[in-house]
């Protein structure tokens, strides 16, 4: 938000997947555990983390009893993007952010949804966050907000992207 804080922030996340049972179509939902849900005084940049284990209602019951198997490991045959992707049980995510505006006390709220086509296996967000050394001072780079970046250890199995469709560029770490 340009120019104002959001006050005791809370971030809601669902996924939700849509089954054909006969006739009628179903759609569940499901809450999705984050490990930071509330946030007293969000400024600039959130990074939100769901961890995809045993316990993550985003992956299949066969996948959770593998992992659960493996002492809460992912086993080794299920460590490609590919077979990581067939093992996710959600066609949408949907986010919800609420919070108070400090500018006007007002109440404020954004909602997104991804479909499974927007979820790269292997990619995190690229940093948005620098220092500005001559008034020492943090900053937030906008323009980098979707843009994404390999995950480390993670370059022998990274799904190929199209280039036309994300824009990839080099970023480097400013703090």
């Amino acid at each position: 938000m340009p120019g104002g804080d959001i006050l005791d922030a809370k971030i809601n996340v669902v996924g939700r997947k849509e089954m054909d049972k006969s006739e009628e179509t179903l759609a569940r939902y499901v809450k999705v555990r984050m490990q930071e849900t509330t946030h007293p005084f969000f400024t600039r940049v959130w990074h939100c983390t769901h961890v995809l284990n045993k316990n993550s209602r985003l992956l299949s019951h066969e996948t959770r009893r593998a992992i659960e198997k493996n002492d809460g490991f992912w086993p080794n045959n299920m460590l490609t993007p590919e077979k990581v992707r067939e093992t996710l049980t959600f066609d949408k995510i949907i986010i919800t952010l609420t919070g108070i505006s400090d500018l006007s006390a007002a109440n404020v709220q954004i909602a997104k949804k991804y479909e499974i086509r927007d979820v790269l296996i292997g990619y995190d967000f690229a940093p948005m966050v620098y220092k500005e050394e001559h008034i020492d001072r943090l900053k937030v780079d906008m323009s980098l907000a979707h843009d994404i970046i390999e995950q480390e250890g993670n370059t022998s199995r990274i799904e190929k992207l199209d280039e036309e469709r994300f824009n990839l560029r080099e970023t480097t770490e400013h703090i």
